[in-house]
């Protein structure tokens, strides 16, 4: 995850959810063992549901079609981990650890091209069952529209230090929050930071004259990020005319008014940490999967060969990811572009590991604007002046 996902949004103009797969529920005898709320998590995270993408496209998602959507703006209009000199060209190989539903993924293919190769990892079940189906979908689309995408393969494993295994914990409203190294102080409080710096830049646009802007305020666009897509990224330049969110519908007219008022700032706050802890984080579970560092994933899959970008969203397991990679696998890796939670100095270890023992000439950090005040940032590194 690149940035925090908003859940229970309506669609945007133009889109629309597709109808939902048929309730998968337990057997009566499990319903009995089980309570209720065990019981409705299990029966929506078998069930899943679909949306229609902006490019017509219908994919599967594991939360709500509105976390799925922000995927898609994050990854073919923000193109939010191919900046600060991290590019894609055909015949590329891209490894994607952490790849929840695939929308990243599917713009790596279209930016590799049919040359290329995609490599995901995601750990969760349900998750990695959605991406392998969206994965062929995608191929489907892009093969009936001439646009030449790369083969997806799709792996059912965390990536780590070492071989196990982990809990993790899965956010049945917010996926990409899902984690096993979770921290429910840390994440409420991004949550809670994000929620308010839109709200702000809301209220703002709205007194500017409703100018759109860009769905994470970075400013970036397609022409950017040096991809060379040509197929769905023909989308790239989606904007904000309105808000995207339910949470920020729910309170942007309370908030124009609070926010006059300074004693009442603070009730707003304990409405959005109330919000987000009873609807997005409340509806947590668990799930046990395997652990695998990425050297040994690669072997088991028999590729040798160079990776062109890596690219990681974990939540909270970078480190992890990045201490699993041996010294012999190390240079072979082009390009990384990751996000990093600054927590107990994290980012700075980050920051050395990438620049020191994987031997990366240039490493840039970066926080978007609507990010600031939380711990999330995107590193960037390439091998632009490496010796």
């Amino acid at each position: 995850m690149a940035g925090p996902r908003p859940a229970a949004h309506p669609l945007p103009r133009g889109c629309r959810a597709a109808p939902a797969a048929p309730r998968a529920f337990a057997p009566a005898a499990a319903r009995q063992r089980a309570p209720r709320r065990q019981r409705c998590a299990a029966a929506r995270a078998a069930a899943g549901g679909e949306v229609v993408l902006p490019n017509g496209l219908a994919i599967r998602h594991v939360s709500t079609p509105d976390e799925a959507l922000f995927f898609w703006r994050e990854h073919f209009g923000d193109r939010v981990y191919l900046k600060n000199g991290v590019a894609l060209g055909a015949g590329g190989c891209v490894v994607d650890v952490g790849a929840n539903v695939g929308l990243f993924a599917m713009a790596a293919a279209e930016a590799v091209g049919a040359s290329g190769r995609v490599i995901c990892f995601e750990p969760v079940p349900a998750a990695a069952a959605a991406c392998r189906e969206n994965a062929r979908r995608h191929a489907a689309w892009c093969a009936a529209r001439g646009v030449g995408a790369a083969p997806v393969t799709v792996v059912e494993a965390a990536v780590g230090a070492a071989e196990g295994e982990a809990v993790f914990t899965v956010y049945e409203r917010s996926s990409g929050w899902s984690s096993m190294a979770p921290d429910g102080e840390e994440t409420a409080a991004n949550m809670t930071a994000f929620v308010e710096a839109r709200l702000e830049a809301l209220q703002r646009q709205s007194r500017d004259g409703g100018g759109s802007s860009s769905i994470n305020g970075s400013g970036s666009s397609s022409s950017e990020n040096g991809s060379g897509s040509s197929g769905s990224g023909e989308q790239a330049a989606l904007t904000v005319e309105e808000p995207v969110g339910l949470v920020e519908r729910l309170l942007l007219p309370l908030a124009a008014g609070l926010q006059q008022q300074p004693w009442a700032r603070g009730a707003l706050r304990a409405l959005i940490r109330g919000y987000i802890r009873a609807v997005l984080m409340g509806t947590a579970r668990s799930v046990r999967c395997r652990v695998t560092p990425l050297g040994a994933a690669l072997r088991d899959l028999g590729f040798d060969g160079r990776i062109s970008l890596l690219k990681i969203d974990v939540e909270r397991a970078e480190l992890e990811v990045l201490r699993g990679i041996g010294e012999a696998d190390w240079p072979r890796i082009d390009q990384v572009a990751l996000e990093a939670h600054d927590a107990g100095g994290a980012l700075a270890e980050v920051r050395r590991t990438l620049a020191g023992p994987a031997g990366f000439g240039a490493v840039a950090v970066e926080q978007d604007p609507q990010l600031a005040g939380t711990s999330l940032y995107n590193v960037y590194a390439t091998r632009r002046g490496a010796v």
